[in-house]
C-alpha cells in the first residue's frame, strides 16, 4: 500500500529565504568593502597630493628666500660664487614654478586664484632680482636701491599670498581628513549592521534547519506509522484485496486473496494480469485485458461477478474497485468478497418462504372462509361470547393471509418475477375503486376520504391492479393514523413526469428517527400514537418497488400536523397488453 504524499514542508521555504538573505547581505558587505576601499584610496590620494603641493609651496618660498640672500650677497661682495649660487637657485625656482603650475588645489576657485597670484609675484620677484644684479654689474646704484625697495614689497606680497594659500590648504587638508574619518565611521557602522544581519540570519537558518529536521523526522514517523497501519489493514483484512497497476498487472495480494483464489504464496507470478482472476463470462474481463482505464464501475459501488480460482473453479463474488493516484502513477485497489454461501442461504430462505407461504395460504383461505360462513349463517344461534371469539379468529386469519401475500409479493419483486399486466385505463376510475374498497375501514375509524381531481380525463398505460394495490396501502395507512372524525384527502394533479397522486392525513406525522426507515422491510414506527396499529411492516417497501417498476417515483413530506405521500407516474400511450415481468 502506498501512503499518502505528505504536505509541502513550509520550513523549506524559510530556509531558502534565509540562505538567499545571507547571500544578499554577504554581497552587500563585499560591495560596501569595495566602496570603502575605493573611497579611502581616493581620499588618501587627495591627501597625498595636498601634502605634495604644500611641500612644493614651502620649498618654493625657501628657495626664493635663498635666491634673494644669494643676490644680495653677490651685489655686496661681487663674489662670483654667490652669483653661481643664485643662478642654480634660479633654475631650481623655475622648475618648482613649473611643478607649482600643475599642482592641484582641490578645484577651489579661491585657491586656484591665489596660486596664480603667487606665481605671478614669484616670477616678478625673480625678475627684480635679475634686474638688480644686472644694474649692480653696471654700477647703477640708484636703480639698484630702487629695485631693492620694490623687491622688498614684492617679497612681502609673496609671503602674504603664500601664507593665505597655506592656511586655505591646511583647511582643505583638515576637511579631507575629517571626511575620511566620517566615511570610515559610517562604513564601520554599516558593516557592523550587515554582519549583525548575517549573524541573525545564520542563527535563524540553523534554527530553521533544526525545525525542518524535526519536521522531517515527524513526517517520516507518521509515514512509517501510516504504512504500518495500511499494511496491517491490507494483510489483516478478511476480504480479498488485490492491488493492480495501470497496466492491469497485479502488484500485491493479501493472504485472504491468496486463500480465496487458491494461490500459494511461493507460486504467485509477478506478471499476472488482473483479468485472470475473472471468469470468462465476466463482462469486466475483456475490458480489463484491453485497458484498465476503460473499466465501467461505480466508484464506491459493489458489483456481482464470477471469479475463477487457480484450479479453474468459478464462484460468485462481490467486487469493488477504487482508483487512486500517487504522483503520476495510477493504481487500483480491488476488493473481492465470496458470496457463494450467501447465495446458497438466500436460495434456501427463498425456497423456505415460498414453500411455507404457499402451504399456509391455502389452509388460511379455507379457515377464513369457514369462519366467515359461520358468522354469516350461525351468528343468530351462537352465544355472544362465542361469536366474539369467532370474529377475532376471522380478523387474525385475514391478517395472516395479508402477511403471506405481502411476503410473496416482496419475494417476487426482489426476484424480478412479479408480472405486470399493462393496459390503458382512466386513472380516476382506479382511484375511485380504491376509495370505495377502503370505505368500510374508513367508516369504522369515522374518517372521511375526499377526492380532488384536477385531471379528470387522464389515462395511464400500466397495471391497474398493482396501482390499486399501491393506493389501497397508502389509503389504509392514512386512515390508520388519522384521528377520529378527521379526513383523508386524495388529490390528482399534474406532476413533473406526468401525473401526481397525493394522499394526505392529519395524523401525528412520522418520527424523525424513523424517516430513513419508512421504505425498509419489516419496519414500523414506535412511540405515542403508533402503538397497536397492526400491519406487517412490508406495505411501503412493496409500494416503493411497484412504483419503481412502473417507471414512477414515490416520496413523502411529514410534520407534526400530518403526512402526505405522493406518487408520480408517466403519461404514455398504449403499447402492448401482453404481461410484462418485473
Amino acid at each position: 500500500m502506498s501512503p499518502r504524499p505528505p504536505k509541502k514542508n513550509k520550513p523549506l521555504f524559510f530556509i531558502y529565504s534565509a540562505v538567499v538573505g545571507i547571500c544578499i547581505l554577504v554581497l552587500g558587505l563585499a560591495a560596501l568593502d569595495w566602496k570603502l576601499t575605493t573611497d579611502e584610496a581616493k581620499i588618501s590620494e587627495e591627501l597625498n597630493q595636498a601634502y605634495v603641493t604644500r611641500a612644493v609651496l614651502s620649498r618654493l618660498m625657501a628657495d626664493l628666500s635663498y635666491a634673494e640672500t644669494a643676490q644680495r650677497t653677490y651685489i655686496l661682495t661681487k663674489d662670483h660664487a654667490f652669483f653661481n649660487t643664485f643662478k642654480s637657485v634660479q633654475l631650481s625656482l623655475l622648475r618648482q614654478l613649473e611643478e607649482f603650475e600643475v599642482a592641484r588645489f582641490d578645484d577651489d576657485k579661491i585657491n586656484v586664484e591665489k596660486a596664480r597670484q603667487l606665481l605671478d609675484l614669484v616670477y616678478q620677484r625673480l625678475q627684480t632680482l635679475v634686474i638688480s644684479i644686472q644694474r649692480a654689474n653696471q654700477e647703477m646704484r640708484t636703480s639698484f636701491y630702487d629695485s631693492l625697495v620694490s623687491g622688498t614689497d614684492l617679497m612681502e606680497q609673496v609671503r602674504m599670498v603664500s601664507s593665505e594659500l597655506k592656511v586655505r590648504h591646511d583647511q582643505n587638508i583638515e576637511a579631507l581628513s575629517q571626511e575620511h574619518a566620517r566615511q570610515i565611521f559610517r562604513g564601520r557602522i554599516i558593516m557592523l549592521v550587515l554582519m549583525a544581519g548575517i549573524i541573525l540570519l545564520i542563527v535563524a537558518l540553523v534554527w530553521l534547519v533544526s525545525v525542518n529536521l524535526r519536521h522531517r523526522d515527524k513526517i517520516e514517523r507518521q509515514l512509517r506509522l501510516q504504512m504500518t497501519r495500511q499494511q496491517a489493514m491490507f494483510y489483516g483484512s478478511i476480504d480479498a484485496l488485490v492491488i493492480v497497476n495501470a497496466e492491469g498487472i497485479i502488484e500485491a495480494m493479501n493472504p485472504a486473496a491468496l486463500r480465496m483464489f487458491k494461490i500459494e504464496r511461493g507460486n504467485f507470478s509477478q506478471n499476472r494480469h488482473f483479468a485472470t482472476l475473472l471468469a470468462d463470462d465476466c463482462p469486466l474481463r475483456k475490458a480489463a485485458l484491453l485497458d484498465m482505464h476503460k473499466l465501467e464501475y461505480e466508484k464506491g459501488g459493489v458489483i456481482e461477478v464470477n471469479a475463477v480460482q487457480q484450479d479453474g473453479q468459478v464462484f460468485p463474488v462481490e467486487l469493488a474497485i477504487s482508483e487512486a493516484e500517487q504522483g503520476e502513477d495510477t493504481f487500483y485497489l480491488t476488493s473481492f468478497r465470496d458470496i457463494t454461501e450467501r447465495r446458497r442461504v438466500e436460495q434456501i430462505k427463498n425456497e423456505f418462504i415460498a414453500t411455507v407461504s404457499h402451504e399456509l395460504r391455502t389452509p388460511l383461505t379455507s379457515i377464513a372462509g369457514a369462519l366467515k360462513l359461520s358468522i354469516h349463517n350461525f351468528s343468530k344461534h351462537m352465544p355472544a361470547k362465542c361469536l366474539q371469539l369467532i370474529d377475532i379468529a376471522e380478523r387474525n386469519t385475514q391478517r395472516l393471509i395479508k402477511l403471506v401475500n405481502d411476503i410473496l409479493d416482496i419475494e417476487k419483486l426482489e426476484a424480478g418475477k412479479m408480472v405486470f399486466n399493462n393496459a390503458d385505463f382512466i386513472l380516476r376510475d382506479v382511484v375511485v375503486d380504491a376509495i370505495d374498497g377502503i370505505s368500510p375501514m374508513a367508516k369504522d375509524k369515522k374518517v372521511i376520504v375526499q377526492l380532488e381531481d384536477e385531471m379528470e380525463s387522464v389515462s395511464l398505460h400500466t397495471d391497474a391492479f398493482r396501482l390499486g394495490q399501491v393506493l389501497n396501502n397508502l389509503l389504509s395507512n392514512a386512515i390508520k393514523f388519522s384521528p377520529v372524525d378527521a379526513s383523508v384527502l386524495v388529490r390528482i394533479l399534474p406532476g413533473e413526469i406526468g401525473v401526481r397522486i397525493e394522499v394526505s392525513d392529519n395524523g401525528p406525522g412520522i418520527p424523525e428517527n424513523f424517516i430513513p426507515l419508512v421504505f425498509s422491510k419489516f419496519s414500523q414506527a414506535t412511540g405515542v400514537g403508533f402503538a397497536n396499529k397492526g400491519g406487517t411492516g412490508l406495505g411501503l417497501s412493496i409500494v416503493k418497488q411497484i412504483i419503481e417498476q412502473m417507471d414512477g417515483r414515490i416520496g413523502f413530506t411529514t410534520s407534526s400536523s400530518g403526512t402526505m405521500f405522493y406518487i408520480e407516474l408517466p403519461i404514455i400511450g398504449g403499447t402492448s397488453d401482453a404481461p410484462v415481468e418485473a
